[in-house]
């Protein structure tokens, strides 16, 4: 009962924003974990039938209409919302390319200056990089993007060989399904970050999920060691 209480806040809490981004983020969290669990295929196929399922009973209410109306791509009508902000984030791709050309290993903390992110100034004043990787790209280079990067990337790695090792031992099912959850939604914060801007906010919980996944993973060996020890 817990867990559906907590589920269906969280679930409530993520649809009223009326954010397309962490949508498409909690998405990729759920077809993660069950990408890499046991019968895979199998998993996903019954997901995809319910998602599939699901989608079409909604469609038929307003509440539905109104939903796949903020979806990208799908929308009907040419003036949604949805449409201009993925018109407004290809503009933004072309731009932040041209501002990372200019200096392109080191970027520039200038970048905003440059006549290329004025022609993204919009009605209300700001620039909106609305793209963590692009942002970081511009201010301290691609050098910088490969090094921020490349701690996702070590991490899911390392989790993902603990993740294979417990596998086999059935003693740790419970760190086993923990790893599922952290390497999941690792994955949807990448996604995540890839839609919005480069905050403070995603920060905290971007590093903090790091440290968490740090600490699963020395746990987890110290199991594993501890394991292969007894036996």
């Amino acid at each position: 009962m817990i867990f559906w209480v907590i589920f269906t806040l969280l679930s409530f809490g993520l649809l009223t924003t009326l954010s397309r981004g962490p949508w498409v983020g909690a998405a990729c969290i759920v077809i993660c974990y069950f990408f890499i669990a046991n019968k895979a295929a199998k998993n996903l196929a019954k997901l995809g039938l319910v998602t599939f399922l699901a989608l079409v009973i909604i469609s038929f209410s307003p509440i539905g209409q109104r939903f796949i109306n903020l979806l990208p791509y799908f929308s009907q009508n040419a003036e949604t919302h949805a449409t201009s902000t993925i018109t407004y984030r290809e503009k933004l791709f072309e731009q932040s390319w041209k501002v990372i050309q200019q200096n392109p290993f080191f970027g520039s903390p200038n970048y905003l200056l440059t006549p290329e992110m004025e022609e993204m100034r919009q009605g209300e004043g700001i620039i909106d990089v609305v793209n963590s990787y692009l942002a970081i790209a511009m201010e301290i280079g691609l050098v910088g993007l490969c090094l921020y990067l490349l701690i996702f990337l070590t991490i899911l790695v390392k989790l993902k060989k603990n993740l294979t090792r417990l596998t086999k031992t059935k003693e740790h099912d419970h760190l086993w399904n923990q790893g599922r959850i952290i390497f999941s939604t690792i994955v949807g914060i990448m996604v995540i970050l890839y839609t919005t801007g480069n905050s403070i906010i995603p920060k905290y919980y971007t590093w903090s999920l790091i440290g968490l996944a740090t600490v699963f993973i020395a746990l987890s060996r110290q199991k594993l060691i501890a394991h292969l020890a007894i036996k």
